[in-house]
């Protein structure tokens, strides 16, 4: 897709198929090249005299997931704003999307490099470490924070690879980073004995260097007119509100779902510490599964975006059919086999029988969750795709407030970890039912020559 001439014009349900599975598969292993270079940097750390240096690392991980929860935004609002530009065969909207968002996500990524001290403070006296671990999370954290510009516009340009379907570019970004990542880990950590610093700074400069690649082959496919007459263009204020609202409202259906596990794990450690392994283990297995699914979500999000550019609402009916019936078998097939075989594989995390035994007693849930969670993550890529960030918002904080809320408060009265379950199902039962009712008011078409594309 050139930024010069978008010539994607999908007519049938059989043109985009094989471009659906294309880029829902690239984004997998995209996804799940991510938790590699985590496990990576854990068995290095974990290799060294000092154990404080990986209980360093992994503390300090948890604070840059807080601060870092809405550069995945900065991604999925790209994607949808590019996506639909494509959609519309509208060049210059396609290079301007490119350079708001991204100012947007430098100036967030400079603003956190210059808090980084009250971050730092702040944050680690809410997670309150041990004095040992907290030097080896503080060092990690210091040499870290300074790649938080590069985090934030790769963030911007997977967004924008994404919507005008680049999966190769996107697979070969993510490639880099985290290869980059491994190779500098090994290198500063073990041979140069930077420990946990060497961690952060392998993980900073990673990012800048696939920045620096990223950049390269944006310039590349921006030709020299395109860029120059949109530069007086990019300062429109009335556009900025508008990505600034789309972020927020994504922000907030982010954090409704971040602040539901976090509550969950939080009554899970209340009801025992056996009940808190056995639910950290099947939230594991719930992780694992979103990165799978959330691949057929960011491809729904991109088709969905064009086809609304184009006013295809046909194709737009048989997207959400196709993507949800997918993300379903896929779902099933993953929940299914872990029900079937709960000893063998989840004997792999633990050598504890009582937990193993223990945990087949919950591992039913994973039916109805992960079938539930596959519909409403594809719901939720398709409106993001159109850029329906307040129907998002407000689903999400329904679903948070009505549905997981009430059941949860009812499993820490009764200390019922099986109603404990229930209430995070309901979470997406909510999401999934808000959401389907929603999807035939946007296959309405706007105008009489639009009446083609229903059927």
């Amino acid at each position: 897709m050139n930024p010069t001439k978008t010539d994607t014009l999908f007519v049938s349900t059989e043109d985009f198929i094989p471009q659906f599975y294309l880029l829902s598969i690239t984004n997998i292993l995209s996804n799940l090249i991510i938790p590699l270079v985590g496990l990576v940097d854990a068995a290095l750390l974990g290799k060294l005299p000092d154990i404080d240096n990986l209980a360093g690392v992994l503390l300090a991980t948890i604070l840059f997931e807080y601060i870092y929860q809405l550069f995945p935004c900065l991604r999925s609002a790209t994607n949808a704003m590019t996506a639909q530009a494509v959609g519309e065969d509208d060049s210059q909207a396609i290079a301007l999307t490119l350079y708001r968002n991204g100012i947007v996500a430098l100036s967030i990524g400079v603003l956190i490099v210059v808090l980084q001290f009250p971050l730092q403070t702040v944050g680690f006296a809410l997670l309150n470490p041990a004095p040992e671990v907290k030097d080896a999370a503080i060092a990690y954290f210091n040499t870290r924070i300074w790649g938080a510009p590069a985090v934030a516009l790769n963030y911007v340009l997977i967004g924008w690879f994404l919507g005008q379907q680049k999966n190769f570019t996107n697979l070969l970004l993510s490639c880099v980073v985290n290869g980059i990542n491994i190779l500098l880990a090994y290198l500063i950590i073990v041979q140069l004995g930077l420990e946990s610093a060497g961690a952060g700074i392998a993980a900073a400069v990673s990012q800048y260097l696939a920045l620096t690649i990223g950049l390269i082959i944006v310039f590349v496919e921006i030709p020299r007119k395109i860029l120059l007459s949109t530069i007086s263009q990019i300062w429109n204020w009335v556009a900025f509100k508008a990505t600034f609202t789309f972020i927020g409202n994504l922000l907030i259906r982010y954090l409704s779902f971040l602040s539901t596990l976090l509550i969950f794990t939080n009554l899970s450690s209340a009801l025992g510490v056996a009940i808190l392994i056995q639910n950290g283990l099947l939230l594991k297995i719930i992780d694992t599964s979103i990165y799978i699914i959330q691949g057929f979500g960011y491809a729904t999000s991109s088709f969905a975006g064009i086809f609304k550019g184009q006013g295809n609402y046909q194709l737009m009916k048989s997207l959400i059919r196709l993507s949800i019936g997918t993300s379903l078998l896929l779902s099933s097939i993953l929940a299914f086999t872990l029900v079937c075989f709960p000893k063998f594989i989840f004997g792999l995390f633990t050598n504890n029988l009582e937990v193993v035994n223990e945990i087949q007693s919950y591992v039913i849930w994973l039916i109805p969750i992960l079938g539930t969670l596959a519909a409403s993550f594809v719901l939720e890529g398709y409106f993001i795709g159109l850029k329906e960030g307040k129907l998002l918002r407000n689903t999400a904080l329904s679903a948070f407030s009505l549905g997981f809320i009430p059941m949860a408060f009812v499993a820490w009265y009764t200390r019922s970890n099986q109603i404990l379950w229930l209430s995070l199902w309901l979470y997406f039962v909510v999401i999934m039912i808000v959401l389907s009712t929603q999807v035939s008011k946007t296959l309405i078409c706007e105008s009489t020559e639009e009446q083609k594309f229903i059927v």
